[in-house]
């Protein structure tokens, strides 16, 4: 008996036929068997499943002729190729929220997650979920021999970035500092305490100061020019130069005042030649002096405030 040709197909297609097998002798019906070795145990059972196959043709016997069996023909059922799966974003951005990130063309009959972030299943789709700003992965493989990946290879891994929020940077305080004894505040514009922390930002004395804001989160927030290092800001507290001014004024009142009891007292005592003028002067300028707080008082620099 001449054996039988067979072309290959690819799992999944209609399955070729074998043909060409010859009888030499006899009329009995020619019978194609297969196995997955030469030499092994034959079914007329046509394989499914991607691999290598033979066929052989047979004869039984009939009349006068014994049954035959041709010499086995190799062929091969394909693995189908696949197409990957891709990830419907490819990034996000920061937002303090959970993202869920679906992959598209992902089959759980055929395909499992070797590696990387966990899947889960929303809304009959597998999705990838993370919240925090990084580069995360996942590699799929076939778990089906009977397909192969179109493009070849053993594995197909995704890639899902999520960026850093970019905020603006704080810019400096231009507000005039000057101490008045209470505890100033310096406070950069457009510095925002959720996303920023600062320190140094208080003073009570007179001085240079130094403030630092930095990112509360420089793993999830970066500022606008992509940095995430501290930022410093120089502040400066004047002396309170109104108290020195209103000082030189009283001392200057009180110097008057001293001044015009002298004088007083000077021209009293020309005018008499007698102890009693100058007593007069004296008890004069003794009751000037005496007069001396309740002037004080009206030249104080609160009260004149």
């Amino acid at each position: 008996i001449h054996g039988p040709a067979i072309e290959d197909w690819i799992y999944g297609d209609e399955p070729n036929a074998p043909t060409g097998a010859e009888a030499l002798f006899g009329n009995g019906s020619i019978v194609y068997e297969y196995a997955s070795e030469a030499d092994g145990e034959y079914s007329s059972e046509v394989p499914v499943d991607a691999g290598s196959y033979y066929v052989r043709a047979s004869v039984a016997a009939s009349g006068n002729y014994a049954g035959a069996v041709s010499e086995a023909v190799g062929f091969r059922i394909h693995p189908r190729p696949t197409a990957l799966p891709s990830l419907e974003k490819d990034s996000s951005v920061y937002s303090g929220e959970t993202f869920t990130n679906a992959i598209v063309g992902f089959d759980l009959a055929k395909m499992a997650i070797a590696d990387g972030l966990a899947v889960s299943i929303a809304d009959g789709k597998t999705v990838l979920r993370a919240a925090d700003a990084g580069s995360y992965t996942v590699t799929i493989v076939l778990s089906d021999d009977n397909y192969v990946w179109e493009d070849g290879g053993d594995s197909v891994t995704l890639t899902w970035t999520i960026g850093k929020l970019a905020i603006e940077k704080p810019t400096a305080d231009e507000d005039t500092f000057i101490a008045d004894g209470s505890l100033l505040e310096y406070v950069p514009e457009g510095f925002a305490p959720d996303t920023m922390e600062i320190s140094g930002n208080f003073a009570a004395e007179a001085g240079s100061h130094t403030v630092r804001v930095e990112l509360r989160d420089p793993a999830n927030y970066t500022w606008a020019d992509g940095t995430t290092d501290p930022i410093t800001f120089t502040w400066q507290v004047e002396e309170e130069v109104l108290s020195l001014l209103w000082l030189i004024i009283l001392l200057a009142c009180i110097a008057a005042i001293e001044l015009i009891v002298l004088i007083l007292g000077i021209v009293r005592r020309k005018k008499g030649a007698d102890g009693a003028d100058e007593d007069g002067a004296g008890g004069t300028k003794v009751a000037s002096l005496a007069a001396l707080p309740s002037l004080l008082a009206v030249y104080s620099p609160t009260e004149v405030m």
